[in-house]
């Protein structure tokens, strides 16, 4: 977290030296693995954004849907689009709702050779269950990150190979109440021949508690 919270202050200082006009907001550490997002994995992302910009509204979504119309209210703020950040963000989810941004972001995949219509499916699904009442704590995010490699979701080196299809789907966030046995976790993935490991490394990921938790702000701070 320490390290997460200097990178930020780099960039601004050397947007600075260079003259350039920049704002870092710092989320918290490992947040794209610790439950702020419905997927980790490839074509789960892309599939996740598709849904957002379609005006699909899922709760395990909430957290990415507003963290994107922050970053994109303070773009368009930077860029003199707007002049203060509640008119940036009006902008921004107007441009959400309206259906603009799916369209933009439809021919910017084209342009790219990509096609939304056929993004893979994973032809395995395998449930990580609670082991445990309580709330979720937390998340071990060193731990999910090495359970995407086993799944090819994620590389280890450079020469790795990805399987666009497979990833881990998220079910809880952190502060959410969770029964033994419900699910907390869906791994996809064509092969299943490591779904074991990475279910057992799902599982020891996980921190709960008694008691409810605070839940992290999903922006620490803004600087300028």
């Amino acid at each position: 977290l320490r390290s997460g919270r200097r990178l930020p202050h780099t960039i601004c200082s050397i947007d600075e030296e260079l003259v350039l006009r920049s704002q870092s907001d710092p989320g918290q550490n490992g947040a794209a693995l610790d439950g702020r997002d419905r997927f980790a994995g490839n074509a789960l992302e892309v599939r996740e954004c598709v849904d957002i910009l379609s005006g699909i509204r899922d709760p395990m979504a909430e957290d990415t849907r507003e963290l994107s119309l922050q970053l994109s209210a303070e773009m368009l703020r930077l860029s003199s689009a707007a002049k203060t950040h509640q008119e940036a963000y009006r902008l921004a989810e107007e441009s959400l709702t309206s259906g603009k941004a799916l369209e933009f972001f439809k021919r910017l995949c084209v342009i790219h050779g990509g096609n939304l219509e056929a993004l893979p499916v994973a032809k395995q699904k395998l449930e990580v269950r609670a082991l445990q009442d309580g709330f979720v704590a937390g998340f071990a995010t060193k731990k999910i990150g090495y359970a995407c490699i086993l799944l090819k979701a994620g590389r280890q080196t450079a020469e790795d190979k990805i399987d666009p299809s497979s990833g881990v789907e998220f079910h809880k966030k952190i502060g959410d109440a969770v029964k033994a046995g419900e699910t907390l976790f869906t791994i996809h993935g064509d092969d299943s021949s490591a779904f074991v490991k990475v279910a057992a490394r799902l599982e020891q990921s996980v921190t709960y508690s008694l008691q409810k938790p605070s839940v992290p702000a999903l922006i620490l701070k803004t600087l300028t």
